[in-house]
């Protein structure tokens, strides 16, 4: 009976103290390290961008932006199709009102699906609470107007720009 006695009493302690008597505590919202890698690979995986079949007497228009000074996603970023108001080729002024305008957002890796646009031409607006600019074509810097055909699906690519 002693001997359960003792054995009991050694348990006890040791549950107490722990194995080597150090208290370590882990958080469930702090993760514990382990000085050994994981052999899980941690690369992100981004999901494809979904893109709905155009409605009769609409298209779509998708595309993704970057920010030019540092080479990353432009996130959650409003952009608007701004419309033509008037003008010659050479002078092309184009209005928004974002009330009525074709838009989207950009999600968390810069793309963005803009549906049920009405076939014609249009400028891409980025739009943020501070500035808004339109988007530039690439190639001589000019805004970047497309033409929205129905049930087509536009896609402008890469749009590199300042962030607004």
């Amino acid at each position: 009976m002693k001997r359960v006695y003792w054995l009991l009493m050694v348990v006890i302690l040791w549950i107490f103290t722990g194995c080597n008597g150090e208290h370590t505590t882990t958080s469930p919202l702090q993760p514990s390290t382990s000085p050994l890698e994981s052999p899980i690979p941690t690369e992100e995986v981004v999901l494809p961008l979904f893109v709905p079949t155009p409605q009769p007497g609409t298209g779509i228009v998708i595309g993704s932006v970057i920010i030019e000074t540092v080479g990353k996603p432009m996130a959650s970023v409003e952009v608007f199709l701004g419309t033509p108001i008037g003008a010659d080729e050479e002078t092309p002024l184009f209005g928004l009102d974002p009330s009525v305008a074709p838009s989207s957002v950009t999600d968390a890796y810069g793309r963005f699906v803009i549906t049920d646009v009405p076939p014609g031409k249009y400028v891409i607006i980025l739009w943020s609470p501070v500035n808004s600019i339109m988007a530039r074509d690439v190639k001589n810097g000019t805004p970047l107007v497309i033409s929205v055909g129905d049930q087509r699906v536009v896609d402008v690519g890469e749009l590199v720009e300042l962030h607004p």
